[in-house]
């Protein structure tokens, strides 16, 4: 198995380890597409891997580079995930804050509702992260990497 073969078959198991599995999946490789490049931004695990070995084959980016970069790039993306929660709760206080000072509108949100709904969705992405680094610890070991390095 080369390393493409290799980073996509732990994406697959770490979909399959996860709540919403193929939705999450499909999102992540649509944020990984559109860090290829090109006009193909895509859900699809098959034309995402043509994307892969075209760059690789043809334009000639390193396969060790590369997927080297997609393996950062998704722990990059499930990081900001958590990241934008708390942007988001932070705009929604401001908006309220905004609403009452600018309008006199007082909104209905409740903000233990938005903390509890933050904490879950918080608690949901550190345990895909934890899924992935396991997938990568196990997917990406040293003796692998010589074995790729040795059928150079």
């Amino acid at each position: 198995m080369d390393r493409i073969e290799n980073f996509l078959s732990g994406l697959q198991e770490w979909s399959s380890s996860i709540n919403n599995g193929e939705k999450e999946l499909s999102e992540l490789i649509m944020s990984l597409s559109q860090s290829l490049g090109g006009k193909l931004f895509t859900k699809d695990i098959k034309q995402f891997e043509e994307r892969i070995r075209y760059l690789v084959k043809e334009v000639k980016i390193g396969e060790m580079f590369l997927v080297n970069s997609l393996i950062n790039e998704v722990d990059n993306v499930l990081n900001r995930r958590i990241n934008s929660l708390g942007e988001k709760l932070s705009f929604n206080e401001f908006s309220q804050e905004l609403d009452r000072a600018e309008f006199g509108i007082v909104t209905n949100m409740n903000k233990q509702n938005d903390y509890e709904t933050v904490r879950e969705n918080i608690e949901n992405y550190e345990e895909q992260i934890d899924k992935w680094n396991f997938v990568k610890s196990s997917y990406f070991t040293k003796s692998k990497e010589r074995q790729w390095l040795r059928s150079r």
